[in-house]
């Protein structure tokens, strides 16, 4: 069963770092690992070809090069982190989700962010300042999952 974590904290305070370091951790130990970033913002970049299709009307758009694609499909309402692993992430071990500040899945709290849901916290980590981690913190990080998911 995919296990699933929560990274979230304010604007600018190191979460695509500490996802980034975690990832690189838990594939190192030869596990699975997807990502998944919540934003507040427009997918694509204005003026390129897939962006000039939404634009057109196209109501999705896929982008497929060698290495992988990338689906762009609106929705009337925006799906639930589960729904979302459950139908592109099933056979991984882990997935980081960036952002879902209120969610209620397990969570690694980046610098007490305010505005998180308490529940469920699996740990705090300091903010980031100068995009710099100690490969001790991560393996504090490492232990914790390990603890909270009994792996």
């Amino acid at each position: 069963m995919t296990k699933i974590v929560v990274v979230c904290g304010e604007k600018n305070s190191g979460k695509t770092t500490w996802v980034c370091a975690i990832v690189e951790a838990l594939t190192k130990k030869g596990l699975k690992v997807g990502t998944l970033k919540h934003t507040h913002h427009r997918h694509d970049v204005s003026g390129k070809d897939s962006d000039r299709h939404q634009l057109a009307g196209a109501l999705g758009v896929v982008l497929v090069s060698p290495e992988g694609l990338a689906i762009y499909k609106p929705h009337k309402e925006e799906p639930c982190v589960e729904k979302i692993i459950k139908s592109h992430f099933q056979d991984y071990d882990f997935v980081l989700a960036e952002g879902y500040r209120s969610s209620i899945l397990p969570k690694i709290i980046v610098d007490n962010d305010p505005n998180a849901n308490p529940s469920n916290i699996i740990t705090h980590v300091r903010n980031i300042t100068d995009g710099k981690i100690d490969s001790g913190e991560v393996d504090e990080v490492l232990v914790k999952l390990e603890t909270y998911y009994q792996v």
